[in-house]
Parts: C-alpha cells; structure tokens; sequence
C-alpha cells in the first residue's frame, strides 16, 4: 500500500476508536490498583493473626468446612480459596437459600492453622453504600456495562486500534526524514506544534500501547471462550455421568480428600489454590472442581483444572487448559500490569497517562482542523 492508503487507514481507524480507547484508559486507571484499593474501601480489615510458631501446619479442610458449617448451619459452601497462599488466610464463600427466594450470599474468612473465624460478611456492614465505584469501572472497561455485545464492540476497537498503530508506524517514517527524532517545532503554528507532541507520545509508547491493545481485545473474549471450554471439553469429561443424579450435599466424600487426590495427580511444581464444591452454578454439578497453578514465572497465571468425583473420591481429568484458555490467562495479567508488584503498576499508570495525553492531541488535531 502506498502512504496515501496508510494515512486514509490511519485517519479513520483513530477517529472510530478515539472516543472508546479515552473511557478505557480512564476506567483502566483505577483499575491497576483493584485489588490494593478494594479491601480498604469497601471491607473491614480483618483480625490479626494469631501468633504462632513458624512452621505451624494447617488444620485439615475438612475442619475448615465444619466451622464453616456449624457458625452457618443452613448454608452450603460453594468454594474455598487461598489454599496456597504464603499467608495464612482462607476464604468460605457460602450461600443460604431464602423462603422468599433467591440466596444470601456469605463470605468467611478462616486461619487456615487453627480454624478460627477471622471475618464474617453476614455481621459486618459495608463500608460504603450505593454503587461500587471499582465495580462500575470495571464493568466499563471490560464491556460498557452491556454484557457481550458491549464486549464485542470493544474487541472490535481494539482491532481498530491495532490497525491505528501500525499505519502510524508506517507514517511515522517518512515524517522522521524530514525532521530530527523528539523534535517538537515551536516557532511553527499551534497545530504543528500539537502534531509533534503526539507523534512523539505516540512512538515512544507504542510497544507498551501494542502489548495492552492486543491483551485487551484478547480479554473481551474470555467469557465466550471459557463457555467454550466448559461445552466442549468439560462437556466430554462428563459425557459418562449422562442420566446420573448430582450426589447430595450432605454426602459428599470430605474436601480433604478430594484435595488429597488432586495432589497426587499434579506434578511436584504445582500446587492447588481453590476449590469449588458441585452444584448448578459450578462447573459441575457432580465433581470438586479444582484450580491448581505453578511457582515459576508465567506459570503463576496459568490455571489447570481438575476433577474429582463428589461421590466416590476418584480423579475424572486433570489436564492443562487448551492454548486458547492459557492465552487469555497470560494476557490478563499483562494488560493491567499484575504481574510483577507495585513497580510495574507505577509505571503502566505513567503510560496509561501518556496514553491519554495521545488521544487528547488527536483530538484536539482533530477539532483544529476544521
């Protein structure tokens, strides 16, 4: 294509996808810090822990549910979390069914070495009433608050601004001829000046701008390729359990064991961080079902399942997740900057804002135009 094709390309893929890429670094912002910011919002801090001497093991998870159980006596628990984290804490996510329907959905969190309930959602108040503002901005930024056509449409301007970036590129060198690398003309017109400033913001952060467009527009298919996942291969996992009654919750082989099986099933490098119990809204109404990751770079963002029968003990799958699910896994972390601490954060919040500062000169370029 000649330059007059790749300006035309150029023009207009910006000008679609300007207005949407501005809301999505503005909601983004806030969201590289969802998870330092959420508790101190919206949750009470929990108890400290008890001090107890290094090394003390964990109380099985057997003993775990039954605190649970007993402090809820109507509830069936729905998950445990946290089974590999370096900090003691586990979380029980409960559910109570309502005589005017519906559930109360309930949140424990346990010492995971003595069992002792550190926090309770039903007795604690939230911090804040109305709307939950990260709740809202992650809505924004993953679908526009629509479900999956708002998902789709933002995919597609993440492909529209792909094709903005590399027309950009292209143009780019021909502009460099002419002209030094940074150099910002200010003896010209405003425009021209404006023009500099966004060419250079623009070149300078177009690798990092390349890497979150391409992992954002991989992300807005995650639900549709999970369902897939589930249709096709959990589908066929299950395909022998065709006409058999889901077992009854209140004679479910103990979690420890199911946690115990799992094990032996994994190799030495991964280990298990949750497990959700059988029921309509999990995976599978007739298994554990299980998330295990590794301890070694992008491992720990790539999640296997495991399924372990709820009535007779026994491993049904454990495999990886097909390429497709551990491409989504990989760029999760990538595009918000959560994979390597609070530095990385720092500084995907310097590009987020560099980033919003393209598209403001776009615009205004835009508007001087005419």
């Amino acid at each position: 294509m000649n330059l007059r094709t790749w300006a035309w390309l150029h023009k207009w893929s910006s000008l679609v996808c300007t207005i949407f890429l501005l809301l999505l670094c503005l909601t983004g912002l806030p969201l590289i810090f969802l998870h330092d910011l959420y508790g101190p919002l919206y949750e009470d801090p929990p108890p400290a822990l008890q001090q107890l001497p290094p090394g003390t093991p964990r109380v099985s998870l057997d003993v775990i549910a039954d605190q649970a159980l007993r402090r809820h006596p109507a509830a069936h628990i729905e998950a445990i979390v946290g089974l590999s984290d370096s900090e003691p804490r586990l979380g029980v996510s409960m559910e109570i069914p309502k005589a005017e329907g519906g559930d109360e959905d309930i949140r424990l969190q346990l010492d995971a070495r003595t069992a002792r309930v550190l926090y309770d959602s039903s007795q604690h108040a939230r911090k804040s009433t109305g709307p939950n503002f990260l709740n809202i901005m992650a809505g924004l930024h993953m679908n526009l608050l629509s479900g999956l056509p708002g998902a789709m449409l933002l995919a597609a301007m993440g492909i529209l601004f792909l094709v903005a970036l590399v027309s950009g590129v292209v143009l780019y060198g021909p502009f460099m001829r002419r002209i030094a690398f940074g150099t910002v003309r200010r003896g010209k017109s405003r425009r021209l000046k404006w023009l500099d400033v966004h060419n250079l913001l623009g070149i300078a952060t177009v690798a990092w701008a390349a890497a979150v467009g391409a992992t954002g527009a991989i992300q807005t298919f995650s639900d549709l390729m999970f369902d897939h996942w589930k249709d096709t291969v959990v589908h066929d996992a299950l395909a022998s359990y065709d006409g058999v009654h889901p077992p009854d919750p209140r004679h479910l082989v103990p979690v420890q064991q199911a946690i115990d099986v799992a094990r032996q099933a994994l190799p030495p490098n991964m280990d298990i961080v949750s497990v959700l119990y059988p029921g309509e809204d999990s995976v599978s109404p007739y298994h554990y079902f299980l998330w295990a990751k590794g301890a070694r770079s992008y491992e720990r963002f790539v999640f296997s399942p495991i399924l372990v029968d709820a009535a007779t003990g026994t491993l049904t799958s454990a495999a990886s997740f097909p390429w497709y699910m551990r491409l989504i896994a990989i760029a999760r972390p990538l595009h918000l900057g959560d994979y390597a601490g609070m530095p990385l954060k720092i500084l995907w919040t310097v590009l987020d804002l560099i980033a919003i500062a393209v598209l403001g000169t776009g615009i205004y370029l835009w508007i001087a135009k005419f």
